[in-house]
């Protein structure tokens, strides 16, 4: 602990509030509330303190400590998740909401609404549903729902009836193999359209009674018009949602909507959130709380009431806890009028404190929930620790490799060369710290040349800008020429840090000041994740040198027609936003920014060079 620290911990208020945790550079490091500052910040600096691997990292680079003083706990609480918001601290957990959480967005704007996921709310106009932790449990619902109800979720442009952006006169091949009904070719009408999203919501919102309602009317409906083929589909679809209801639990015989909340205290806390809609158990998701262990019941559950639902479009009638909040429920109520939520929705929500029955039950198997998915990433987290361990072992390393970083180039015959530098902490991706080089001194199929530019401006970043934080190991993808490339940019530096390279084809690990690779058993965790931290440079490099490659032949097209030049270009992508979509712009758009004569001579570059593709 420096003598900084030190001075800063002694003058800390005994007060409720907001602390932020900084590096050397001012980067935020982690964000947290407190009932009191001076105990909870103290606490982090305590030779006692139970620290997991990465909070006992952030505590070595914390070099200062700002506090904010609240009034209230509850206003603690609202500015932590703001700031968190704001920041997106490498250390903090909960209230990242748009990286961590999904949400599934059915899209109003166009006349055929579409349905996607995103991990952002950005617009009014569209409803969400969500937060959701479990990304591949959302794929398969989405997946069971188009199956049922076919929507679209393409980028195509549908307004007044009219493909404004996007392919005309072709559907896709989810249209041929009935996932979508095709809007974009005018084979659906709004209204059969509007009606199959209506089902889509009402299927989302819970409501899967009332979709059986709707269908079983339109089968009956269909029948008395001879319309057997669309009796039929009527008749497979209510089946489809007889299956699901078959599979999921009845909590209660009235069609309440509830919320249940229930705490797991493990070596973390995490929280279990089970959603009763219509009386049926439709879904549960468990969150990791990022608050200290000895936080009480009300602290933990106060914490998570106010990020999950100044988030979530979703509200049932009654929220259900087996404890008290820290502040008066009221409070949430505000917060959800700041957010323009429906007062008829803001009126009917209840907070409920279940001390026994079936409530009570219903408590107590969240709990349980909770409980088996700590089981499950904890096992999952002590195996990495022992292969990170394991690594440290057999690459005589330092320190356990924490934060690894390994670099990759792409490019073909030296054209749009580009390098990736992905990170994984503690074992994991670490995707908010991925970063991308764009080469810019070297000419030609120069790989090792292209290394020792890429390491050089990575760490002028740590050495020179004083930005980045050091890898505990880097990690090259080749052999030994890459590697003695690398070794020759940290040179440059006086950089003294763990380096190896994995060369592919036989998995080989060169190492510095060692004439023989080493290689590890092909059923080695430690290589594994190796190869995981390898490929997934690979794959981060290889997106981005299609990305510029595919751009830059974008480009060239509207360097070969005549008339266009800078200043047209620049009109014509600040018009479409994106050099990739001037192509796929019919020519009435074409014309709002060119002359007609530009206009036709660029679409008919557009049609020439597609078909040279296709051939």
């Amino acid at each position: 602990m420096t003598s900084q620290i030190k001075k800063i911990l002694s003058t800390l208020p005994k007060l409720p509030g907001v602390y932020l945790f900084k590096d050397p550079s001012g980067t935020v490091l982690y964000v947290g509330k407190a009932k009191q500052l001076k105990s909870r910040v103290s606490s982090y600096f305590q030779k006692s303190a139970s620290l997991e691997n990465s909070k006992k990292q952030m505590v070595t680079q914390i070099s200062d400590i700002k506090t904010i003083v609240t009034d209230s706990e509850f206003e603690a609480l609202l500015l932590e998740a703001n700031l968190i918001k704001k920041y997106r601290p490498q250390y903090n957990v909960i209230f990242k909401d748009d990286k961590s959480h999904l949400f599934i967005k059915i899209e109003y704007a166009d006349d055929y609404p579409k349905i996607s996921t995103t991990r952002k709310i950005t617009d009014s106009k569209s409803q969400y549903f969500g937060p959701f932790t479990d990304g591949k449990a959302v794929k398969q619902t989405l997946g069971l729902l188009r199956k049922m109800f076919p929507y679209r979720d393409c980028p195509v442009k549908i307004v007044d009836g009219k493909v404004s952006k996007g392919p005309k006169n072709r559907a896709c091949l989810k249209y041929h193999i009935s996932l979508c009904l095709g809007p974009c070719i005018g084979a659906v009408s709004t209204q059969e359209y509007n009606a199959i999203i209506e089902k889509c919501m009402l299927f989302l919102s819970g409501k899967s009674t009332d979709v059986m309602a709707l269908l079983n009317k339109e089968m009956t409906e269909a029948s008395l018009l001879k319309d057997y083929e669309k009796a039929a589909i009527r008749r497979d679809q209510i089946r489809s949602i007889k299956k699901i209801l078959a599979e999921q639990k009845v909590v209660s015989s009235k069609n309440s909507n509830e919320d249940y909340i229930s705490v797991y205290r493990g070596k973390e806390l995490v929280v279990s959130l089970m959603l009763v809609r219509c009386g049926k158990l439709i879904g549960q998701e468990n969150f990791i709380v990022n608050a200290p262990i000895d936080s009480t019941l009300p602290e933990i559950l106060s914490s998570f009431v106010v990020s999950y639902y100044s988030k979530t479009h979703t509200f049932p009638k009654t929220i259900i806890a087996e404890d008290t909040l820290t502040f008066p429920f009221s409070y949430i109520k505000t917060l959800l009028e700041k957010r323009n939520i429906s007062p008829k929705t803001i009126h009917k929500l209840t907070f409920f404190v279940a001390k026994r029955g079936k409530k009570k039950k219903m408590l107590a198997l969240g709990e349980k929930n909770a409980r088996l998915f700590l089981s499950k990433i904890s096992h999952a987290k002590k195996d990495l620790t022992l292969t990170l361990h394991d690594l440290k072992s057999a690459l005589a390393l330092p320190t356990v490799p924490i934060r690894m970083e390994c670099f990759d180039i792409s490019n073909i015959q030296g054209t749009n060369p580009t390098a990736s530098m992905v990170v994984f902490i503690d074992g994991h991706a670490k995707k908010s710290e991925y970063r991308r080089f764009r080469i810019k001194s070297v000419i030609g199929p120069d790989d090792t040349g292209m290394l020792y530019e890429t390491l050089s401006r990575r760490f002028a970043k740590t050495y020179k800008e004083k930005k980045w934080p050091e890898p505990d190991l880097i990690v090259i993808d080749g052999g030994k020429g890459q590697l003695n490339a690398a070794l020759r940019a940290l040179k440059k530096y006086d950089v003294d840090l763990p380096i190896i390279s994995l060369a592919k084809r036989e998995e080989e690990i060169f190492m510095p000041g060692r004439k023989l690779p080493l290689i590890f058993s092909k059923k080695s965790e430690g290589l594994r994740l190796l190869q995981q931290l390898r490929d997934e440079a690979h794959r981060f490099a290889v997106a981005y040198h299609r990305n510029l490659r595919s751009t830059n032949s974008h480009v060239s097209i509207l360097d070969t027609v005549p008339g266009i030049g800078p200043a047209r270009k620049k009109q014509l992508i600040k018009h479409f936003g994106d050099i990739r979509k001037i192509e796929k712009a019919p020519l009435i758009e074409l014309e709002k920014i060119l002359p007609k004569k530009q206009a036709h001579a660029l679409e008919e570059k557009i049609k020439e060079n597609s078909y040279k593709k296709k051939k």
